[in-house]
């Protein structure tokens, strides 16, 4: 029985042991269990949360897996792709055989020359459509087989702001290497180190010899206008920008030539000088010089002749040379605003970008205020002249500059009872009293008394010619006195120059007079001032008094909230970024696109009838044949056509000739896809009721264009 006993108790033993490790398995395979879940729901997050497109293949090609980004990218949705071939839905045609090549040999030896590496190819869309991506290939083993997972990202953008830094940098270069303004590169020895043909054309010397800085600043500069040099690179020093002045060089042949300098600094130790010959012109001024001495009146006339001369010519050089820098920087300056755009729209809110793309755009735009700023003084600008009340300007903008110059200065307006009209922008007139307006504030930093008052007065030749060299006739004068600081007479001569100021640095940019002064020339005015050190300062816009009744302002435009179209438009520009641009942003919005590259390839493809057309987009500035023209002629084939001219720089013949119409609606450079579409979508929608001044009153900062 003892025996029984012990052999049951055994057997007792032993099934115990044995359910205790069925037990313990059953916790293990259930902890397994949990830990694959917990990965699986991992992977699925990451695959989901992506904003990589993600596409997953077993070894004979197939997909099975096709997460959220990759559907957004290739225009498939997830699940009528799962099981499909890889090389069916997102290769190309072209390289489809090579795709299932490689395939084969993954199959065969598990390797290929891809994987595990990144690199760049083209990708396909279910809209037939190329694009290029960027592309790695990570195999993992599943059990006895393997899966292969492709990451792949848009680089279109990238692309595009590649290349328009590509550009960017030859057209530097070029304009380094040409142009009739002289271009030095020197250190803060002032050692020349690289110069274009400009200037060695003034100094006589080779490049060879020029070559390295063997030669400097201060060896080809004479004795007598080392101060002035001096106190130029301090004031570089302490603004990062001098002059221009006047000064000499000593030529290799030992001559002197006259010229006109101004440096601005570039990067730590390095600065750009731009250098004007003035040799002809001080000859011709000498000349003119000795021939009127005999009357002491007629020599005192001839000194203010020159002097304004001297201004206008000195504004003309530097207008021309930033005219067509800011024709450059608006284009380029187009691409890369548009580009950060399309790139920020594309990405997702927190994507880690966004802030990068962000300081791009403003950059960029402060660059277009710049270019904006160069062209007013260069008196580049289309303006958008109507008849204006000057009274009801000043006005109604009287509330407006109470906040601007604040408490401690009392602002007094004086509005004369006679007729104010004068032909001009009303933004732009805006513009100069806010100038003038910020300008005599700074002049009062302990408060004062700022008076703006307007007149109508009737001034004969010797008056005209006394107050501001102008002509006789009758005008309608602005002033803007202050009780400040006052000016002397060595800073009024130079106080309307382009970046010439006497602020501290970082407090102005040497441009709100000039801006000014550039605005009142284009307008037909002209401007004075008059003031004493201690004594305050009054600026005086004289503008032509005309006979005419003041015209409304038509800024009652409505701005589309739907930029979506499907319209056909036909995008003529010159320059191919900005046309592939236009065009690009335009395609993605639902619009069917046609580009030529000039207004005569245009033409060819309008007598084509067979496609509509309706609206042409077109640059005013084109070689051979202007835009205002090449609407001419299209006009009269498909008299149906709507037009939207795009523009930031405007040509001289077109503005003094009036080829272009006041009712011809236009967007400004530089473009930017949102400012694109909300003007093409308003001509589209608001034919009947455009006026170049309603585009510019509602498509955003400033007026309207101010460069191509």
């Amino acid at each position: 029985m003892l025996r029984l006993a012990l052999a049951a108790a055994r057997r007792l033993a032993r099934i115990w042991e044995a359910s205790r490790e069925e037990q313990s398995a059953s916790r293990q395979l259930l902890k397994l269990q949990a830990q694959l879940r917990e990965s699986e729901a991992r992977t699925a997050g990451l695959m989901h949360g992506a904003l990589d497109a993600i596409v997953v293949a077993d070894e004979r090609g197939c997909i099975t897996a096709f997460n959220p980004a990759a559907e957004r990218l290739f225009g498939h949705v997830s699940a009528k792709v799962i099981g499909k071939q890889v090389a069916d839905l997102v290769v190309p045609e072209g390289s489809r055989d090579a795709h299932r090549a490689g395939m084969r040999r993954l199959q065969a030896t598990g390797e290929g020359p891809i994987l595990n590496r990144r690199i760049e190819t083209d990708a396909l869309r279910a809209d037939g459509t190329t694009f290029p991506v960027e592309l790695t290939i990570v195999p993992t083993k599943r059990g006895e087989s393997r899966v292969f997972t492709a990451y792949l990202r848009d680089i279109t953008q990238l692309r595009v702001a590649t290349e328009a830094l590509r550009v960017s940098e030859a057209r530097f270069r070029h304009l380094f290497t040409s142009g009739i303004i002289g271009i030095i590169i020197t250190d803060t020895s002032g050692a020349i180190y690289e110069a274009n043909d400009a200037f060695l054309r003034v100094i006589g010397y080779s490049r060879e010899e020029l070559n390295g800085g063997r030669i400097s600043w201060a060896e080809i500069t004479p004795q007598k206008w080392r101060s002035t040099d001096e106190a130029a690179i301090a004031e570089l020093a302490r603004t990062g920008a001098a002059g221009p002045w006047e000064k000499e060089y000593i030529r290799k042949d030992g001559s002197i030539a006259s010229v006109i300098v101004g440096v601005a600094l570039v990067e730590a130790g390095r600065s750009v000088a731009f250098v004007l010959d003035l040799s002809a012109q001080r000859q011709a001024e000498s000349a003119k010089s000795h021939a009127l001495a005999a009357a002491h009146e007629a020599e005192r006339a001839l000194r203010i002749a020159e002097e304004q001369l001297r201004q206008s010519q000195k504004m003309e050089a530097i207008g021309v040379f930033a005219g067509s820098i800011a024709h450059d920087f608006n284009n380029l300056l187009s691409v890369i605003l548009s580009a950060a755009e399309m790139l920020r729209d594309d990405l997702e809110p927190e994507h880690r970008t966004h802030e990068e793309l962000n300081d791009i755009e403003r950059a960029g735009l402060r660059g277009a205020e710049l270019t904006h700023q160069l062209l007013a003084f260069s008196r580049r600008q289309l303006l958008q002249t109507r008849a204006v009340d000057l009274r009801s300007i000043v006005a109604g903008t009287g509330k407006m500059l109470e906040r601007v110059i604040g408490e401690d200065i009392e602002l007094l307006l004086k509005i004369g009872n006679a007729s104010a009209t004068v032909l001009v922008d009303a933004g732009q007139i805006e513009q100069v009293l806010m100038n003038l307006v910020v300008n005599a504030r700074d002049a009062m930093p302990r408060g004062g008394v700022l008076t703006i008052e307007t007149s109508t007065l009737e001034l004969d030749l010797y008056e005209a010619s006394q107050r501001f060299g102008g002509t006789a006739g009758r005008y309608v004068a602005l002033s803007v006195r202050d009780t400040g600081t006052g000016i002397d007479r060595e800073t009024q001569a130079r106080v309307f120059e382009p970046f010439f100021t006497t602020k501290e640095r970082g407090k102005g940019t040497g441009l709100g007079l000039s801006t000014v002064y550039g605005i009142v020339k284009q307008s037909g005015g002209h401007i004075s001032v008059e003031s004493e050190p201690g004594s305050g300062a009054v600026f005086t816009v004289f503008l032509p008094w005309i006979d005419a009744e003041p015209e409304p302002n038509s800024a009652n435009h409505r701005v589309p909230s739907d930029t979506i179209g499907s319209e056909s438009l036909l995008v003529v520009e010159d320059d191919a970024e900005v046309r592939r641009l236009a065009a690009t942003v335009l395609r993605r919005q639902g619009y069917s696109v046609v580009e030529a590259g000039s207004a005569e390839q245009a033409l060819e493809l309008c007598q084509d009838r067979s496609f509509t057309i309706d609206l042409l987009l077109t640059d005013i500035v084109l070689p051979r044949m202007n835009g205002p023209e090449l609407w001419k002629q299209l006009s009269g084939l498909r008299p149906e056509l709507r037009v939207l001219f795009m523009s930031g720089y405007a040509d001289d013949a077109i503005v003094r000739h009036g080829a272009l119409a006041s009712t011809n609606p236009i967007v400004k450079k530089p473009l930017t896809p949102s400012a694109l579409l909300r003007a093409v979508r308003s001509v589209l929608d608001n034919a009947a009721e455009l006026s170049r001044g309603v585009l510019g009153a509602n498509w955003g900062a400033g007026r309207l264009p101010t460069g191509n």
